[in-house]
């Protein structure tokens, strides 16, 4: 965003239909652009039919409907969140992922936008390192390394069943908590049980939160030291999925410990 600029630009909550509705209908603005999930203020997955309304009421009004998917592409499947989701945006960023580690990013879309750019078009879209062809090489036996290897399904059911796991657990020892995500994608928060536009609209519990992280670091598990972050699970995780799931335990109790104290 340009200083000065802020007239140029509004901000609308995740999952608000019925906000981004009211302002694209506008015709004021010459795209709408989101994280299909939010994956920087807790992990947010989009209600049912929130994205295809967005693509509707885009279609409808001539609005541009981008997708940032810097975190989910290559994440959630080949496709992104576009393709687990079913919807396919008029532009879409990638990023991280794509190369596996070396410096690659990608703006993909329908031809009649990016033909704007040069060389074709009359828009400059220039940098340093475009089409570099170690980074490009290196995508494209990432590419071909996730469609025959990469076990997307089974990475699914691990994050279903670690999500699961902290749920049953602060059930059991009476904790209120938000355990939200997609795929192998999750994100906690306690104090509340469910967070639909995002953590910065929620009044989560900090100390019990810093508590959690403490006591899993004590059983050798990192954890992001903010709720708003979101885990990613991979492959590597498997081998000690086991240890996850008795760490998470043990932190989930120590919570409880401390909830019970500060009660008494």
């Amino acid at each position: 965003m340009l200083p000065g600029n802020e007239e140029q630009f509004e901000w609308v909550a995740f999952n608000d239909l019925e906000a981004a509705q009211r302002v694209i209908a506008s015709c004021d603005f010459a795209a709408i652009l989101l994280e299909p999930v939010q994956a920087n203020n807790g992990c947010v997955p989009p209600e049912s039919g929130y994205l295809e309304g967005l693509r509707r009421i885009c279609s409808e009004t001539g609005t541009v409907l981008i997708f940032d998917e810097i975190v989910t592409g290559f994440r959630l499947g080949l496709g992104g969140a576009q393709g687990k989701f079913g919807v396919i945006p008029d532009i879409c960023t990638l990023s991280k992922a794509i190369a596996g580690g070396f410096p690659l990013s990608a703006v993909c879309g329908k031809k009649e936008l990016l033909d704007q750019f040069t060389p074709s078009g009359k828009v400059l879209f220039a940098g340093t390192f475009n089409a570099h062809p170690v980074s490009l090489r290196v995508a494209l036996r990432n590419i071909a390394s996730l469609q025959s290897e990469f076990p997307y399904d089974h990475m699914d059911d691990l994050g279903q069943r670690l999500r699961e796991h902290i749920r049953h657990t602060c059930t059991k020892y009476g904790l209120k908590v938000a355990v939200q995500g997609v795929g192998s994608m999750l994100s906690i928060a306690f104090g509340v049980d469910h967070f639909r536009f995002g953590l910065s609209e929620t009044a989560w519990d900090g100390e019990a939160f810093a508590h959690f992280i403490q006591a899993l670091a004590a059983k050798g598990v990192l954890y992001p030291p903010l709720p708003t972050e979101t885990v990613f699970l991979s492959p590597a995780h498997e081998s000690v999925f086991d240890h996850l799931e008795k760490a998470f335990s043990y932190a989930i109790e120590k919570v409880a410990e401390r909830s019970d104290a500060a009660h008494s």
